[in-house]
């Protein structure tokens, strides 16, 4: 497909999704309205309403069905839908202080030890403020993602939970020795990427490159960089990535570009991710799998951004 054929079905792809968020009172559309500046006058009070549906799962004890990623993917809706200003009257300290409960205790990623991963320091010797899902037995189940992507395998279910988990406490600005510890191992597994076989996965790999982007060291943002360029050198030629759910990574990428960590090399990147998402659109302007997600929001988004850097190109 030529370039100006691949621009010209981005265009028609973000007009038919756009229309699709018209007519939407969902999440994804109320949110994808007030970024783009176009919200209807009842949209503030939908997202009222949305936070509150969100606030109504939460349990007695501050969790949201006393599961990490549950918990940890609610108060991140809750930081977007507000905007980062906690007006939960104490609902947001109470899953927090919830989400802390599961710092250090068995089941973890990184518990076991042993030489490869001795060597490599990601086992319980090194690796310290990781949350854990579950008790070791049994094990959780594979993960879907806000996003619609799956993670499959008990370790990779494990270190992406505890990831969101990170980002939940990052994105609500709370900070300390734990997290620290959490970022200090997600740093040395951004840089495995060669020797990640048996040690982590893609997805897990992208999650860690995630949280990383959301902390407010230079060390870890840089860490971030490092991940996030790994990633769009693994891109395939078709725009996909191997072995991992197109929508993880575009949300990653769009969200890194826009946070000002754009460069020649990651919009290209987006753009291929973008010409894909394109093609697969579907009539209704979803991508119809996993209701509920955010596909919609992140394919929006992608092809906003797409279309942006293509016309400043232009200009």
């Amino acid at each position: 497909m030529s370039t100006n054929l691949e621009f010209a079905a981005i265009q028609r792809a973000l007009s038919a999704v756009e229309a699709y968020l018209h007519e939407s009172n969902g999440a994804d559309a109320l949110l994808a309205r007030r970024e783009a500046g176009l919200a209807d006058p009842g949209d503030a009070a939908a997202v009222d309403a949305a936070a509150a549906a969100v606030l109504n799962a939460q349990h007695d004890d501050g969790s949201w069905g006393g599961g990490l990623l549950d918990t940890a993917e609610a108060l991140l809706e809750l930081h977007e839908l507000w905007e980062g200003e906690n007006r939960g009257s104490g609902r947001i300290e109470r899953g927090l202080d919830w989400l802390r409960t599961r710092r250090g205790v068995p089941g973890r990623y990184g518990e076991t030890c042993d030489p490869r991963r001795h060597e490599l320091s990601l086992c319980h010797h090194f690796l310290g403020g990781f949350f854990s899902p579950a008790p070791p037995d049994p094990p959780p189940e594979a993960l879907r993602l806000s996003c619609g992507a799956p993670v499959a395998g008990d370790a990779a279910a494990r270190l992406v939970a505890s990831c969101v988990a990170l980002q939940a406490k990052l994105r609500w600005g709370r900070y300390g020795r734990d997290v620290e510890l959490h970022l200090e191992g997600l740093r040395r597994i951004v840089d495995l990427w060669d020797q990640r076989e048996g040690l982590f996965t893609v997805p897990a790999f992208v999650a860690a490159v995630a949280a990383l982007a959301d902390a407010p060291d230079q060390q870890s943002r840089d860490a971030a960089a490092r991940g996030i360029a790994t990633l769009v050198g693994a891109q395939r030629a078709d725009g996909t990535w191997p072995d991992v759910d197109l929508f993880q990574v575009m949300e990653l990428l769009e969200r890194a570009a826009r946070a000002g960590g754009s460069s020649p090399a990651l919009d290209a990147a987006l753009r291929r991710g973008a010409v894909l998402l394109a093609v697969s659109l579907q009539e209704d302007g979803t991508w119809g799998q996993h209701a509920g997600t955010r596909r919609t929001l992140i394919g929006w988004r992608a092809l906003r951004y797409a279309v942006a850097i293509q016309e400043k190109m232009s200009t």
